[in-house]
């Protein structure tokens, strides 16, 4: 039984919704203060270019993370003595919220495109051909920025509601972004550096875990599509 007084977040998504986009905005307003306040020197392009692409992949990987996120919480709640968390539709707000993380990460790529054409290259299109040609880690980012726009424009509930079925196959593409942006990071990061392995770990483990499921289906809900579920469906 759900103990008197408890929260449930389904019931205050609008809110969860604007604190999240507050708070997602902080990296950017970091940036912009810095920026006027001459903190970013003496390579303001690599603070920019670094922070705002950095920031694209984790709310990509954070897009990619929610519905494993939602399916393990469900698994975990069967064990508590509380009502809420058992089923599907109580994790409706990750669904509704999925969609504000990918086109967050949409913004901060398109940021981090127009610093790299600006501060870089001066909008000079024949030194964008020869960088493409010569520079092997702009490959995978050009690729993943053309996948992501797809995805930011098709995110709309006319594309959803026009595209039917064919909505959710376009829309696994996440998936070859995801490797796409990682390889990119992996391909520019200096060799001591890290933190692109931490990515692509957990970018493989997210992907191991729907490989997983799609050659086991026993293991997983025949009932979860992966969108947002009624408050129906079974526990």
């Amino acid at each position: 039984m759900r103990p008197r007084g408890m929260w449930i977040p389904n019931n205050h998504y609008p809110l969860i919704r604007w604190v999240f986009l507050l708070v997602s905005c902080l990296p950017l307003a970091t940036l912009v203060y810095g920026f006027l306040d001459n903190q970013l020197a003496p390579n303001s392009f690599a603070r920019l270019s670094h922070t705002l692409g950095h920031t694209a992949l984790v709310f990509l990987v954070l897009a990619l993370a929610v519905t494993p996120l939602r399916r393990w919480a469900i698994f975990f709640f069967r064990f508590t003595p509380f009502k809420w968390g058992k089923r599907l539709a109580d994790w409706n707000f990750l669904v509704r919220l999925r969609r504000s993380i990918g086109l967050l990460a949409f913004v901060y790529m398109t940021l981090h495109i127009y610093t790299y054409l600006y501060l870089e290259l001066g909008f000079d299109w024949h030194e964008f051909v020869y960088e493409i040609t010569t520079r092997q880690f702009l490959l995978p980012a050009l690729a993943a920025s053309i996948i992501m726009t797809i995805l930011a424009i098709t995110s709309a509930n006319y594309f959803r509601r026009t595209l039917g079925r064919w909505w959710r196959r376009l829309h696994r593409l996440i998936y070859i972004l995801s490797i796409l942006a990682v390889l990119h990071y992996y391909m520019f990061a200096k060799v001591t550096d890290k933190l692109p392995i931490v990515y692509a770990l957990v970018v493989g483990i997210l992907l191991l875990h729907r490989l997983v499921l799609a050659a086991f289906k026993s293991l997983g809900r025949t009932d979860d599509t992966g969108m947002e579920a009624t408050r129906e469906d079974k526990r």
